[in-house]
């Protein structure tokens, strides 16, 4: 199914929870800048005698040791480079997540939007009988891809043997061999039949349907919005009626005029899976 209100709210409230963390984590390699950190960092390089003394290098086989003062000079220009390349990091990191919270956000708010319109019944009807149309359409040729794979994987397997498999020469097993191919390439040449494949439709319809789903919606919104941009606030439908060939067709009014909408088909069920397009023109008085 979409994405909900609740859904966005969902992942805003665990992208707070990720930009928190990354704020935290700022604020620690800031806070490692200061004498007292950098001194913690290379307590392992202090002199173990009770001396504040610090192990500045060697001279031969011998450890020369100095002042913090002097081993800060050696170490902490690199050491400062090192924090500023995870402050650098971390902040990359907080701005795309302030980026991906926002994103949420407006997408809620366009959400709000389209549920404060009111819903066009027949519209609706309309993108739920093509969805229905898609899935009869698909299921068969996902199943039929899936045994034509299974057979051309077979007969490869086999291709040694393939007397044992009922053909008389190889000219005979290479001409039903590249057949198969041929059928398996022309049902993934289908973008929905694709799509099915790639949801794993045969095996589970819950992506495959969300995908469906998500699609109509988008449909379903932006007939909505063509038509409200010719006839303002949708207030009489009566002229609107699907065929039984599934096309919506007739006239829509509201508040700013009418509107004439058509649809035209595209395809077929011989070649793919029917695709409507949804002309709105306005009515010339």
């Amino acid at each position: 199914m979409a994405m909900t209100l609740q859904d966005y709210e969902e992942r805003i409230k665990k992208s707070e929870e990720k930009l928190a963390k990354i704020e935290k984590r700022i604020q620690k390699w800031e806070d490692a800048k200061s004498d007292e950190k950098f001194a913690k960092h290379f307590d392992w390089l202090k002199a173990d005698d009770g001396s504040d003394t610090w192990m500045l290098g060697w001279d031969g086989n011998t450890r020369v040791y100095g002042t913090f003062q002097d081993f800060k000079a050696r170490r902490y220009d690199d050491y400062l480079k090192d924090i500023e390349r995870e402050i650098r990091v971390a902040n990359r990191d907080k701005e795309d997540t302030i980026n991906l919270i926002n994103k949420y956000k407006n997408a809620m708010e366009l959400l709000r939007e389209k549920d404060a319109k009111p819903v066009i019944q027949i519209f609706k009807d309309f993108f739920d009988r093509w969805k229905e149309e898609i899935k009869e359409y698909v299921k068969p040729l996902v199943d039929e891809y899936y045994e034509v794979n299974k057979k051309a994987v077979n007969m490869l397997n086999n291709r040694f043997r393939f007397q044992d498999l009922g053909y008389t020469n190889k000219e005979e097993f290479d001409d039903a061999y590249n057949k198969l191919r041929q059928r398996e390439k022309a049902l993934l040449s289908e973008p929905i039949v694709r799509i099915a494949i790639d949801k794993r439709l045969r095996r589970n319809d819950t992506e495959f349907n969300k995908y469906l789903d998500d699609y109509m919606n988008q449909r379903y919104y932006e007939l909505v919005d063509k038509v409200t941009k010719i006839v303002g606030t949708i207030d009489d439908v009566s002229n609107l009626s699907v065929g039984m060939d599934g096309t919506l067709n007739g006239r829509v009014y509201g508040d700013k005029g009418g509107a004439k909408i058509e649809t035209i088909v595209a395809g077929g069920w011989n070649i793919q899976v029917r695709h409507y397009r949804v002309l709105v023109h306005p009515i010339k008085e």
